[in-house]
């Protein structure tokens, strides 16, 4: 006989990167100013993130491993599909995130962002869910391919949840854009 499923999430809290690494890659940005585009959120340019961090599910630390992209369908919306996985705790969690963002290029040295996700949770030994979410924050950069993305997160899971079904978070994302 197996035991019953939760209805409610696993309690869960993470990072994306660390702040050491954020810090060093801030140090390079000037080195990307040189771009054959006129700004990184120009219709056609493609975005590649990756992300290294930690997470805390129901009170055991787990490694977080992501990957993602994305493509601007104008100048500064951005649809992209991200993907991570999260090792370690006492489940495997693999999430699939489509998204949109929309980037106020035009901003000088500072450019907020607001975007919106639809995230499917692939749990082991527990049942599927699904979330939706709001970002906002900001990219700070030289206009270069390499940026850093500061912000906030608000996530809410759908279906039948009882007990923590939503969660505001920070997020730190280190992004490259060609």
């Amino acid at each position: 006989m197996t035991a019953p499923r939760p209805r409610d999430p696993p309690t869960v809290h993470s990072m994306r990167l660390l702040l050491p690494t954020a810090l060093a890659l801030l140090l390079l940005l000037p080195l990307g100013s040189t771009r054959a585009h006129a700004h990184p959120w120009q219709q056609g340019s493609v975005r590649v993130s990756a992300g290294l961090g930690f997470g805390v599910i129901d009170g055991e630390r787990t490694t977080i491993v992501g990957l993602g992209g994305g493509y601007n369908v104008v100048d500064g919306l951005e649809l992209g599909l991200d993907v991570d996985a999260w090792f370690g705790g006492p489940y495997r969690i693999t999430r699939l995130t489509p998204g949109a963002e929309y980037v106020l290029w035009f901003v000088p040295v500072i450019h907020p962002y607001i975007g919106t996700f639809y995230r499917r949770w692939f749990i082991t030994d527990q049942d599927n869910l699904s979330s939706v979410g709001l970002r906002g924050g900001a990219y700070l950069g030289a206009n270069g391919p390499i940026l850093i993305a500061l912000g906030i997160v608000h996530e809410s899971f759908l279906g039948g949840c009882r007990l923590g079904c939503s969660d505001w978070y920070p997020e730190a994302r280190f992004v490259i854009r060609f």
